[in-house]
């Protein structure tokens, strides 16, 4: 069976930007996305450091029942 695919559109949320383009230069340059974590108070953690994601704002994608029922952590 020969299937094919297309390809429609391309997303990417994630700790080294917000767009496919930001996403992509920031993987191309080397950069992890693993910084100091600054949405809680991680001192008692064995860790402080994680991939967060900067300027995100769900209400944009989501209706407000379902940023409600969500976390922010994955």
């Amino acid at each position: 069976m020969n299937r094919k695919v297309v390809v429609t559109g391309l997303g990417a949320i994630t700790p080294l930007g917000n767009t496919t383009k930001e996403f992509w230069d920031g993987l191309v340059a080397g950069h992890s996305g693993i910084t100091q974590l600054t949405r809680f108070d991680a001192s008692d953690l064995t860790t402080q450091v994680g991939g967060e994601v900067k300027d995100f704002d769900p209400l944009l994608y989501l209706e407000k029942k379902e940023v409600r029922r969500n976390d922010l952590y994955v």
